[in-house]
């Protein structure tokens, strides 16, 4: 069974449509025909089905970020750091399909840890409004200043230069010397306090403790990632480098992230249209991408019941 992807659609329609977008308002995603568990199991013998819908969510954030291919949106300098962190989503999933396909998962868990880190600000960033984006920008600046206060009288050329492009930067923040005096570690909250304030205390339990918790390892080096990830146990007490004989790519691994991704779509468009930075046809991609969140769900429910009635099945992938 074979499910037209976006792209495909997108294909055939542009050929027939003089104005791309206005199709986009009318279209129905190609996933309409899916409804049950029972549909999508039929699309999961392997990972391509999951991959053109990783595929798809990148082709959505790309036109909201490059409605034409040839221009981009455009925001005021002072919410440009929520512009900014969905850019760094956008560009870390394409690394995550790309590394996932790969069986990287050493590489791909890394990414996952960022990508989950710049999801939660952004989303507290466009819930709090100009206090936390002021305090986001203002506390940027917390290790430069400190660089700066040392090497203000110096004038050899790196000092020279670093000092004035830190101080050109602070300027067109709309901020003076006086004002970094006023930064605090509570200014821009930490991953913790963060994570405390955008998700609710189930989402907190699943994502902070399975996703953040499990990725952090893989980037401060724990043995738990060390022994599952770049080492096979031999047996008899014996560790043996694990280089490339190992592939990890059941396509469950992306899942996670692939949500997070429709619902970083979903935060952005309508924030910012508000701003009047436009994404063309905005509704039409959040409706997409909600579409895509929902069959993503359903694999979701059908992997627990595999992990419920037939666990043997996950023991050694």
């Amino acid at each position: 069974m074979k499910i037209a992807t976006i792209f495909e659609v997108f294909s055939q329609k542009r050929a027939q449509c003089a104005n791309f977008f206005v199709f986009l308002h009318h279209m129905l995603t190609p996933y309409t025909s899916i409804k049950t568990k029972q549909d999508v199991i039929l699309l999961l013998n392997d990972n391509n089905f999951v991959l053109s819908l990783c595929d798809n969510l990148t082709f959505l954030m790309r036109k909201s970020i490059s409605p034409n291919d040839d221009d981009y949106i455009c925001c005021q300098r002072e919410q440009a750091p929520i512009l900014g962190l969905y850019v760094k989503i956008y560009k870390f999933w394409k690394e995550c399909i790309d590394v996932n396909k790969r069986g990287e998962f050493g590489v791909y868990i890394v990414y996952e840890r960022i990508l989950y880190e710049a999801f939660t600000k952004m989303v507290y960033l466009i819930v709090n409004g100009k206090e936390a984006l002021d305090d986001f920008r203002l506390a940027s600046y917390k290790n430069r200043i400190n660089v700066y206060n040392k090497t203000e009288k110096k004038v050899d050329g790196v000092n020279l230069v670093r000092n004035t492009k830190f101080l050109d930067d602070l300027k067109a923040d709309g901020f003076t010397i006086e004002d970094l005096k006023s930064i605090h570690p509570k200014n821009f909250k930490t991953i913790l306090n963060l994570v405390d304030q955008t998700y609710t205390q189930e989402e907190k339990d699943l994502i902070y403790t399975l996703e953040y918790g499990l990725s952090s390892d893989a980037i401060h080096s724990d043995w738990g990632e060390l022994r599952q990830i770049h080492l096979n146990d031999i047996g008899d007490g014996m560790m043996v480098p694990n280089i490339d004989e190992r592939v990890y790519n059941h396509y469950r691994i992306i899942l996670p992230i692939a949500d997070i991704i429709t619902l970083a779509i979903q935060a952005f468009i309508p924030y910012i249209n508000e701003t009047k930075a436009v994404v063309i046809a905005g509704d039409a991609l959040v409706s997409m991408a909600e579409d895509i969140q929902r069959v993503l769900r359903l694999i979701f429910e059908h992997i627990k019941d595999e992990y419920e009635n037939i666990p043997d099945a996950f023991m050694t992938k």
